[in-house]
């Protein structure tokens, strides 16, 4: 947004076809460029999974977890499809850990998985949003952290009583 402000990104019509350097735009007319930046907005696409299977609101899939777990989906981890304002890399690494820390407690509890996603739907809110203030997605993080150390203590203690049992 600062180049675009400062005139060096222009914002066109929409482009109905190239030709090497040569852009052709809706509008008829032309202009050589040496540089695109093809900024679509936030398309939520997952063309991986059964569209049936996801509930959205506002075309983009309701999430747990800082936008990790998707409603209703269990061990299905949506790394990325968050993008709290600022750099993105380290958000993918947070996302991760958390999704290893989810799996590693559905490898715990067996076949029948931990029940995260039910869990988290009891406990938070679900989220649509992509574009998300940091500061807002910061505090969805340390919630699903400070639940995801519940349950874990939960499971340990039910271990531990099945094994005096």
């Amino acid at each position: 947004m600062y180049w675009v402000h400062h005139g060096r990104v222009r914002i066109v019509p929409g482009i109905e076809r190239f030709d090497g350097n040569s852009v052709y735009f809706t509008d008829g007319t032309s202009r050589e460029y040496d540089t695109i930046l093809w900024a679509t907005g936030f398309h939520a696409s997952l063309p991986f999974v059964d569209e049936s299977l996801l509930t959205r609101q506002r075309g983009v899939p309701l999430r747990y977890a800082g936008g990790i777990i998707p409603a209703g989906l269990e061990k299905l981890y949506l790394i990325g499809m968050s993008a709290p304002r600022g750099p993105q890399i380290p958000i993918y690494g947070v996302q991760a850990e958390i999704a290893l820390r989810m799996i590693a407690l559905h490898e715990a509890a067996g076949e029948g998985g931990a029940g995260i996603e039910a869990y988290l739907s009891a406990l938070q809110e679900a989220d649509d949003r992509i574009d998300i203030v940091r500061a807002v997605w910061n505090e969805q993080m340390a919630d699903t952290q400070r639940l995801l150390d519940a349950l874990t203590v939960e499971r340990k203690a039910r271990l531990l009583e099945h094994a005096r049992a």
